[in-house]
């Protein structure tokens, strides 16, 4: 059953994904593919996956500080190789579009997807966006959650902000959202991923499982944009807090976790057009019925991983005093 509540949890982003024809299953593919072979000391070539993973769409590139964080210089190597080879002077899109093309698209991609955003701190403020930067910014500046295009001209034509902040002081906001984040991962998250020295693999499974679903979840709430069907890379993050909620033999994680699923099922629930008539799900999505979901699993996420910090360290310190113990109760010698 537990299985079941996870498909069931993360169906919806997925059934959206395939009906717009999107790629964000392919991405989410690629991005735990990498992170497989890193957790299989594979490290230089899940490294080159998830370059793959940001140049075919720039979020997973939050994995690499994390990497740096870990001090996994392999991944890092791997990273930078699949970056030449797939991004600049991209010797795999040239093999097939040519050099000079590739250069074009590469520049006009990031003329249109990176330059406002990370630049100009450009952000858009449509009711579909479910990111933290689009949230603040259509509800916090006189920015549009509806736009209509007649003769193709952009025009808007419904605000729903609550003050008129500048936009300097939204896109603050936003950067201060993202150095919070950066320090939850450094407070939740190891410099060091242990190993089973016996058989050479991770034995620390669901502490990775977590960590990368952190990750995951910042790609989708500290995005410039993130659309519903996004989300397809939420079965990590919900795997992790179902399961948590079932085996945790702590009271406090188990009703977080449950807590945190309720809060992000009611979120996600109230922008479906398939429960709620079009007019109220389009609200939903306008105060960011996703954006509270991705709020509340990071909150559960972190919860998660300070339970097991806790947990080891109260195994380790059985361990000594187990070793005491057994110390003591040997015989002197003579």
């Amino acid at each position: 059953w537990i299985l079941g509540a996870i498909v069931l949890l993360a169906i919806r982003p997925i059934v959206g994904d395939l009906q717009h024809g999107n790629v964000n299953l392919f991405i989410f593919f690629i991005v735990m593919a990498g992170l497989m072979l890193v957790a299989y000391g594979m490290s230089i070539f899940g490294g080159i996956l998830l370059a793959l993973a940001v140049c075919c769409k720039v979020t997973p590139l939050l994995f690499v500080p994390y990497f740096i964080w870990k001090k996994d210089w392999r991944f890092l190597a791997g990273w930078l190789v699949g970056m030449l080879l797939f991004l600049w002077p991209g010797v795999v899109p040239s093999m097939v579009l040519g050099f000079e093309e590739n250069q074009r698209n590469l520049l006009s991609w990031y003329r249109e997807m990176v330059h406002p955003f990370v630049v100009e701190g450009k952000v858009t403020s449509e009711h579909p966006n479910q990111s933290l930067p689009g949230l603040v910014f259509r509800l916090m500046t006189e920015s549009p959650s509806f736009v209509e295009y007649p003769e193709g001209v952009f025009t808007p034509s419904e605000f729903h902000n609550f003050v008129a902040l500048p936009s300097r002081a939204a896109k603050a906001i936003t950067q201060a959202a993202m150095v919070v984040f950066g320090l939850l991962i450094l407070w939740v998250c190891t410099p060091r991923t242990e190993r089973n020295p016996t058989d050479n693999r991770l034995t620390l499974w669901p502490r990775l499982a977590a960590e990368w679903s952190l990750i995951l979840v910042g790609m989708l709430l500290l995005s410039e944009r993130t659309w519903k069907h996004h989300a397809v890379t939420l079965a990590l993050p919900w795997a992790v807090i179902v399961s948590n909620a079932w085996t945790t033999h702590r009271a406090g994680v188990r009703w977080t976790c449950i807590l945190v699923s309720a809060v992000s099922l009611v979120g996600m629930w109230s922008t479906s057009t398939g429960l709620l008539d079009d007019r109220a799900a389009k609200l939903g999505q306008v105060y960011g019925g996703y954006t509270v979901a991705f709020l509340a699993m990071t909150a559960g996420l972190v919860v998660c991983l300070r339970a097991m910090t806790a947990d080891h360290v109260d195994r380790k310190s059985t361990r000594l005093n187990s070793s005491h113990s057994s110390v003591s109760r040997m015989p002197s010698s003579a």
